[in-house]
């Protein structure tokens, strides 16, 4: 099976471990005390033991009070374990690629984690990955062989012949991750769809369906796309002042003050727009994002007045069609484009595209049929609302057959192009199927215990102090 899925896996697996890193909180600033998904309290009707596990709750306090959970619980850290497998089956015959991962995540002024994957492919031998993240870098090594974290960790202080590790620097992308307002805008996330609260023994759950929630915001984001294409002079205030897109905004920024936005902001915006940015004040994110749309001064420092931009006082001012015309760098008619049928196709075609990606990561071509894909989202809690942890649950599959075959006539004497002969689908071949599931569990914890990585080797020289 093509290596290039090695790669991709692991990445996966990777951008799973951060996302549960990026989780860690730093600090509330809600107003609360940042442990308020902790405390016992009152239970708002929750441990009723006449409830019987697997009941769905519609109660709305109840549903309030687990979303609360979430996106105010501070968290010290995780302990998660997660698997990949990618199964391919063509004329009966089934390859199959399993990666197993475990590890932790610690937060604090600094989100710390310890990450060990490893990668069995039918008869081959295994292959393994390590990472850790630690004050803004990240040590990585991998190699071949059917190994287990503590016979790696045991080979990383060898004293004979220690396992080198190459250091890669962070630099600004660990401050983004562990920042209040990028924390608490992926905690948000979960406001955005409804949830599907469960007793289960000793708790509840709150599932989200991913897909589904993603098709929701579509449907909403395809109001917008029309009213783009009545008007496509509508400036970018009025853009703002469309409902979904205030709405949205709303929910995912609340909790999010201007000083959070714009110390979030500054991690990742060049350094001359990070400057310029007004001053943050005592007000809400999204009263800060209108306020520069409102700001002269910040536009002139932005754009410097010239042109393109010069005949417009704000970023309020600019409309969409200008805008997009601008950033394109030449003409540009955003009239021309029908952007809710653009809208409404992503929407209806997201499985699709899901599988996609998945033949495209292995390199897989051909016709696609009967896709499928589902991604469950959980979050685990006791009967005091405190949160336990969360777990992801996805599943891709579908089939794609091999394309039409190639020309198989010659031209006719005297010259001509080649004509083309079709082989009908009854005389292709079956069909590969294949199979994509993706599990990760997390479990919140105080103070997870990560390796102590002082005195091991560097593939570059020295030891990490």
């Amino acid at each position: 099976m093509n290596k290039k899925f090695l790669c991709g896996a692991l990445a996966l697996l990777m951008t799973g471990a951060l996302f549960v890193t990026a989780c860690g909180e730093t600090g509330d600033n809600s107003g609360n005390s940042g442990n308020s998904g902790n405390q016992s309290g009152t239970n708002n009707g929750m441990g009723d033991p006449t409830v019987k596990p697997g009941t769905v709750i519609t109660d709305e306090e109840t549903k309030k009070a687990l979303l609360g959970a979430v996106t105010q619980t501070e968290l010290k850290g995780l302990t998660f374990s997660g698997s990949f497998n990618l199964s391919v089956t063509a004329e009966g015959a089934t390859q199959s690629q399993t990666i197993t991962a475990e590890g932790a995540s610690r937060f604090g002024t600094a989100v710390e984690a310890d990450l060990f994957a490893s990668l069995e492919a039918g008869e081959e031998e295994g292959q393994y990955y390590l990472l850790f993240v630690r004050e803004g870098a990240a040590y990585q090594a991998g190699g071949d062989g059917d190994l287990d974290f503590t016979s790696l960790k045991a080979q990383l202080k060898d004293k004979d012949d220690p396992l080198p590790l190459d250091k890669t620097d962070f630099g600004k992308a660990q401050d983004l991750l562990g920042s209040a307002g990028a924390v608490r805008l992926l905690k948000n996330l979960t406001a955005l769809s409804e949830g599907v609260i469960t007793k289960t023994e000793g708790g509840y759950s709150l599932e989200y369906d991913v897909i589904g929630g993603a098709e929701d915001l579509l449907s909403g984001a395809e109001t917008l796309a029309e009213a783009v294409d009545r008007d496509a002079d509508m400036t970018l205030s009025a853009l703002f002042g469309q409902p979904f897109v205030k709405d949205t905004l709303g929910v995912l920024l609340e909790g999010i003050t201007a000083e959070d936005l714009t110390a979030t902001a500054a991690l990742f915006l060049p350094e001359e727009i990070a400057s310029a940015l007004p001053a943050a004040g005592n007000s809400t994110a999204l009263g800060y994002l209108e306020s520069c749309l409102r700001s002269g001064a910040f536009y002139t420092a932005v754009t410097g007045g010239a042109e393109p931009w010069d005949d417009y006082k704000t970023f309020g001012e600019v409309p969409l069609g200008k805008l997009a015309g601008i950033l394109s760098g030449g003409e540009f008619d955003l009239g021309a484009y029908d952007l809710k049928e653009l809208v409404h196709g992503l929407k209806e075609g997201l499985k699709e595209k899901l599988f996609g990606l998945v033949c495209n990561l292995i390199s897989l071509e051909g016709d696609a049929a009967d896709e499928t894909a589902g991604i469950a989202l959980r979050f685990s809690f006791d009967d005091n609302r405190k949160l336990l942890g969360f777990g992801l649950d996805a599943l891709v599959t579908g089939s794609v057959t091999a394309p039409a075959a190639p020309p198989t006539t010659s031209p006719e004497e005297g010259g001509g192009a080649p004509e083309t002969e079709t082989l009908p689908a009854a005389k292709r071949s079956a069909g590969t199927q294949v199979r994509v599931s993706l599990k990760l569990e997390t479990t919140c914890a105080s103070a997870p215990e990560l390796f102590d990585l002082s005195g091991c080797k560097l593939s570059e020289g020295g030891t990490i102090k």
